[in-house]
């Protein structure tokens, strides 16, 4: 696979900085992932658990705003590889 066609560029509000994603990754588990959520674009870890996944903040001030998600009513848009200031 050419990651390099596969390089997205996004903003993710909340913490205003431009992430480079890769889409069509097979294996998430605990990678960072940018999820759309019930039209909620965020930016979360990946946790496959048994019966769900959970999104975790990884600022654990932030803890509040994780996410378990039990259906499939979510959109993987592509995993983190790189922040850019």
């Amino acid at each position: 696979m050419n990651h390099e066609l596969d390089k997205l560029k996004i903003i993710i509000n909340d913490i205003k900085q431009y992430l480079e994603v890769i889409s069509g990754v097979i294996n998430l588990n605990n990678e960072n992932v940018v999820v759309e959520i019930n039209g909620e674009v965020i930016c979360k870890q990946y946790n496959q658990q048994s019966d769900h996944i959970w999104f975790k903040s990884l600022n654990r001030e932030f803890s509040h705003e994780d996410r378990h998600i039990y259906d499939n009513n979510f959109r993987i848009i592509g995993k983190v590889v790189k922040i850019i200031h």
